[in-house]
């Protein structure tokens, strides 16, 4: 009897073992998933709104380079052709669109139907014509404006619940300039005459639905999740019931590190694709509409880089300036469509004679065109300038209007310099600039060396 009575006391405290083991065990498995859970939700929420917010900016930087492009090199040149600039453009035929009416149109084309991403431009001060949607029509607005006020350089943002989504609201100052000035104090309209350069004249507002991607990000956790679950699982089993093999618990747990791969790798894919998007917005930013070679803004970030490796290196930078010849009498006679594609011809050509890869060939603005060489002397920089006028001119673009040749043709300004401390940067674009002159006084379809005048 005592024997037994042993015996049963050791088989009631294995099982009371057991049954703690397991309490404990699954308890604390289940705590260990619970803290993984809320880590990766937390972790996936905080990565989901940094990308937006990343994107926001990117996005808002593109719509303000943009407009003041299209102000400097599309404005001031059609006033200067008689043309007007009015919000009223789709009813009047010489009429193009108010920067700030065209720069929202893009932003609104740039943003997907699927994404419903989107742009706002808005003021306490809109014009009659905008006091519909141009107004601080909701509380976001409102604060955004306030908080614009103190710290215009500061971007102002929430997350919050937007058209039944939720969304990144974005707002960054839309500065008064100095070419702006002007009009919006002496417009017959303007609800306000008082404004300064500097001024927060309205908020630029980027509307970045993020509820997909939250969606999607917590459908991967709930996954992992699962599969973390699986794990404790298996794993608590696999302890419990011992003798069941440890070899069966090594082939789950190799299956379950298989799985857990898998998920980083989507996890990876979506990374990859978020970053793919903003490369292509900065590409955007630097590549010309019209021609797709590089734009003014290319060319001064090279320029200054170029600058400083010739100067630290000792190594010559050459610059050639081309500049299509008659070409406003092309345009007059011809059409302005005929003139784009004159230019897209041009642009195709001359890049296509650029060879090496740190040469860039660029739309410097309007029918001009900017060619950059590094470590190349004067020598070299003319032997490729006629090469790129002697393709431009077999192109056999028929030109009945010009006075120097009965094709289209380019002048060709050519200048070198060694960059040190004696010199600026600005030096060399004025001199290949001089030289452009130079080669069409001497009667245009030509390439010239820039020559100091005496």
């Amino acid at each position: 009897m005592f024997n037994k009575s042993v015996s049963e006391q050791k088989i009631i405290g294995f099982d009371r073992l057991m049954v703690r083991t397991t309490f404990y065990l699954g308890s604390l498995f289940g705590l260990i998933a619970l803290i993984i859970y809320f880590y990766l939700n937390n972790l996936a929420n905080q990565q989901v709104h940094e990308l937006a917010l990343k994107n926001a900016k990117v996005y808002s930087q593109v719509l303000t380079e943009f407009r003041s492009l299209y102000t400097s090199e599309v404005v001031v040149k059609a006033k200067s052709q008689g043309m007007m600039i009015t919000h009223d453009y789709k009813n009047n035929r010489s009429a193009i669109p108010l920067p700030a009416t065209f720069s929202m149109l893009l932003g609104n084309t740039m943003g997907d139907a699927q994404s419903n991403l989107s742009s706002r431009l808005y003021s306490e001060y809109p014009f009659p014509w905008r006091e519909k949607n141009g107004g601080l029509k909701d509380k976001f607005a409102k604060d955004a404006w306030q908080a614009l006020q103190a710290f215009p350089h500061r971007p102002f943002y929430k997350f919050e619940e937007y058209q039944g989504k939720i969304s990144l609201r974005y707002a960054r100052a839309d500065l008064m300039r100095d070419s702006c000035t002007g009009c919006h104090n002496s417009h017959s309209d303007t609800p306000k005459s008082d404004w300064k350069t500097g001024d927060v004249a309205g908020v630029l507002e980027v509307i970045i639905p993020i509820e997909l991607d939250l969606l999607s990000a917590n459908s991967v956790i709930r996954q992992t999740l699962i599969l973390l679950i699986a794990i404790l699982l298996l794993s608590f089993i696999g302890i419990m019931s011992v003798l069941i093999g440890l070899n069966i618990k090594r082939e789950e747990a190799r299956n379950s590190a298989l799985e857990t791969k898998k998920v980083n790798k989507r996890l990876e894919s979506e990374i990859l694709s978020r970053k793919a998007v903003q490369e292509k917005l900065l590409e955007i930013s630097v590549t010309d509409g019209l021609t797709d070679v590089f734009n003014r803004r290319k060319f001064d970030q090279e320029f200054d880089l170029q600058w400083r490796i010739g100067r630290r290196n000792q190594m010559p930078l050459s610059v050639i300036m081309l500049d299509v010849d008659h070409f406003k009498a092309y345009n007059d006679n011809y059409g302005h469509q005929g003139g784009d594609k004159v230019l897209i011809q041009i642009a195709q050509q001359g890049a296509a004679q650029v060879r090496r890869a740190s040469d860039l060939f660029c739309r410097y603005g309007g029918e001009e065109f900017v060619i950059l060489l590094a470590n190349t002397n004067i020598e070299g920089a003319a032997i490729l300038a006629e090469k790129v006028r002697a393709a431009i001119e077999n192109l056999a673009i028929e030109h009945q209007y010009s006075s120097s040749a009965s094709v289209v043709t380019v002048s060709i300004g050519i200048a070198s310099l060694m960059p040190c401390g004696e010199n600026s940067a600005s030096e060399l674009i004025v001199s290949a600039d001089t030289a452009l002159y130079q080669a069409k006084q001497q009667g245009r379809n030509r390439s010239c060396i820039y020559q100091p005048e005496v």
